[in-house]
């Protein structure tokens, strides 16, 4: 059988443009993935604005994915082109600096940037799709350790010790001195983050090598981001003052979600006005005004605000029942006015600042007035928050409820119970919807966007991404809450954390549930069309054939040597040299545990490429395999087309067997010898 020929069970690789298929029946173009069984048709006519960030069919797969996906390569690009250098970042000279010593240690502020500028310093613009940064130099453990394997010529290396990065322990400090050495051994890049408040425990060998970085221009990274969403207009000399005052003290983070708003009120308004109308809507000028309704409300007006807050933009009926929901939980008194004497509950909305649009769907007056009184209630009654959790949980499960109200109202929810430090309150949550499904459908899509919501929070989401590891670790997690991992690794977590989504989806290609499994090594296959990450998996893989004996490592290993990922769909196209080691390596172990892959691999790449046909004579000579490829070898003509094939085919077998005599030794002996015998 070809190495690369998986068995029916096994999902193949697609193209980088191509939808994913790995269930039965007819698949229709522009479906992106479909893990069961029957037709996969996209329906057209649902409207974005009904769609859910995540889709799941009621057997808890993945259905349709809407968000194309980006992983290492695309993100560095956009941050290249959103990029402003902070003082103290020289890149020309701190790469050369590098190329010597091998490490630099980048001292900054929280919100300055810090890891943008380590990304831009490790990866030269314009070779964004040409690198990879390697960031998985500590173990998962709950008392991380620098747990790094083999290092190679030219590998870049992010150790992230801020606040929100590695926890900064002994133990991790007293190896940067010997990883910083090792780097500088085999010409690789380490660049350490420190939060500079901690510059005191920097260790004394590596003080040297300290490069401190200032903030950088906050309107210049703000007309940046503002002219890669094309926001036109934007000239900092005519800044508003309030805008330029915020603007001094808000993090690179905040500068994004505002250019990001500004962007929305562009678009809300037609793009009519001018720019500086647009900021000050953005940064709602006046911002003291926004819990005004508050102040103004009684118990039931709070109750409705509160409500608001978290279904804004839901129908206003939808509003009206989750309010009636709201009241007897908050042990509100009952209302014993006849329905129809009630007050009107449009002009109660009216009162309370909010608006019902023609579509009949709420709003309040003011950009980020919702925000405002969340927090503001969240905050004032903390007796209420279990309450609170438990309503918000009635509208994930209301059946009337549209799927992207169901998703603004998790977001929000989960936003809320991470900023009071809440977070196993959330993943409960996200394990409990994961596994449920009700008359409101299945409510995996929800337990998907507040673990996405979790992983963004800056707070915890480390806490998040070790909580994922925890149970992707586990091979008998339940089907529906594993697919659910699985989609939030590919739609999320490999956009900031490659190597950590790679490490997860790698534990879940070995679950011992088969659906599980193809799911997540189809996914894998699919990520690994991008270079980048393609790189990661190589040398993930070779170091963990190293280590053990796993057919999951070998299947992917086999997967990710194709032909199609080496030489990247060009036949005339050489091998990237940065993985000629790592398959080099790889390809020796698996031949020695799989002797019979060595005359798959013969006829798959007999002609392909004579530096792979190079790699192979070596590992086969290593692991004992030649006799196979020899036999191969003399097979080659066989199946030819015509004269020319015949004779192209002739020439292959020529110089292959060539390069067996060469690695027998037969050149030098001058006489031919029988190839070594096969390992068992």
């Amino acid at each position: 059988m070809n190495p690369v020929d998986a068995p029916e069970t096994d999902p193949p690789a697609g193209d980088a443009e191509q939808t994913t298929h790995t269930g039965h029946g007819n698949i229709h173009r522009d479906s992106p993935a479909h893990y069961g069984r029957g037709n996969q048709i996209l329906f057209q006519g649902v409207s974005p604005e009904d769609a859910s960030r995540f889709e799941f069919g009621d057997d808890g797969l993945p259905r349709l994915r809407r968000r194309r996906r980006r992983v290492a390569g695309d993100r560095l690009g956009v941050l290249r082109r959103r990029f402003v250098a902070p003082p103290g970042l020289d890149e020309e000279n701190q790469r050369r600096y590098l190329d010597t010593h091998g490490a630099l240690v980048l001292l900054g502020r929280q919100g300055d940037g810090l890891r943008t500028a380590a990304h831009m310093l490790l990866v030269p613009g314009g070779q964004e799709n040409d690198h990879d940064v390697r960031e998985d130099l500590t173990s998962e453990e709950e008392v991380p350790r620098l747990d790094v394997e083999e290092l190679r010529k030219g590998e870049r290396l992010l150790l992230d010790l801020t606040r929100n990065g590695t926890p900064l322990t002994d133990g991790v400090l007293g190896g940067l001195e010997a990883l910083r050495d090792q780097a500088r051994k085999v010409g690789s890049w380490l660049v350490v983050l420190l939060d500079r408040r901690d510059e005191a425990r920097v260790p004394a060998e590596l003080r040297d090598h300290v490069v401190r970085l200032g903030r950088p221009s906050p309107i210049a990274v703000l007309a940046r981001h503002l002219d890669s969403r094309d926001v036109p207009g934007f000239f900092p000399r005519y800044v508003p003052e309030a805008v330029r005052e915020w603007a001094g003290h808000a993090s690179m983070g905040e500068l994004e979600e505002f250019a990001r708003r500004v962007e929305r009120v562009y678009q809300d308004r037609d793009r009519a006005g001018r720019v500086t109308e647009w900021l000050d809507a953005a940064l709602e000028v006046g911002g003291e005004r926004l819990l005004e309704p508050l102040e103004k409300a009684t118990g039931r007006g709070r109750a409705i605000l509160f409500a608001a807050s978290l279904l804004e933009q839901a129908p206003v009926e939808r509003l009206s029942s989750a309010v009636e929901r709201l009241l007897p939980m908050i042990a509100s008194p009952e209302n014993e006015t006849p329905p129809l004497e009630r007050h009107h509950f449009r002009k109660e909305l009216v009162d309370l600042g909010l608006e019902v649009g023609e579509d009949r769907r709420i709003r309040f007056e003011r950009i980020g007035q919702a925000s405002a009184i969340r927090n503001e209630l969240w905050d004032a009654y903390p007796w209420l928050h279990g309450v609170f959790d438990d309503w918000a949980d009635t509208c994930v499960r209301d059946p009337e409820l549209l799927p992207v109200d169901r998703d603004r109202v998790t977001e929000r929810w989960t936003g809320q119970v991470l900023r009071v430090d809440r977070p196993y309150q959330v993943f409960a949550r996200i394990e409990e919807w994961s596994r449920r499904t009700s008359r409101g459908g299945n409510h995996a899509p929800q337990a998907a966007v507040a673990l996405a919501t979790a992983l963004q929070d800056a707070r915890h989401g480390r806490f998040a991404r070790h909580q994922i590891y925890r149970w992707a670790r586990n091979r008998r997690l339940p089907r529906r809450f594993a697919q659910v991992l699985i989609a939030v690794c590919v739609q999320e977590l490999v956009t900031e954390y490659p190597e950590q989504a790679l490490v997860r989806l790698h534990l879940f290609a070995d679950h011992e549930e088969a659906e599980v499994a193809r799911t997540a090594r189809t996914e894998l296959l699919e990520l690994a069309q991008d270079r980048s990450f393609h790189r990661r998996a190589l040398r993930r893989l070779s170091n963990r054939l190293r280590e053990r004996d796993e057919k999951i490592d070998q299947w992917l290993f086999r997967e990710l040597t194709r032909p199609e990922f080496l030489l990247r769909g060009s036949p005339g196209r050489s091998i990237d040299p940065g993985l000629l080691g790592w398959v080099g390596e790889g390809l020796v172990l698996l031949l020695i545990r799989e002797p019979s892959m060595t005359r798959s691999y013969g006829e798959l790449w007999a002609g392909r490429s004579e530096q792979f046909m190079e790699i192979l004579v070596r590992a086969s000579s290593r692991a004992g395999t030649l006799s196979s490829l020899y036999t191969t070898a003399l097979r080659l003509p066989r199946g030819a087309s015509g004269p020319e094939e015949l004779r192209i085919r002739r020439r292959e077998r020529e110089l292959l067997l060539r390069r067996i005599d060469e690695a027998q030794g037969v050149h030098l002996a001058g006489a031919p010898t029988a190839p070594q015998k096969e390992n068992e």
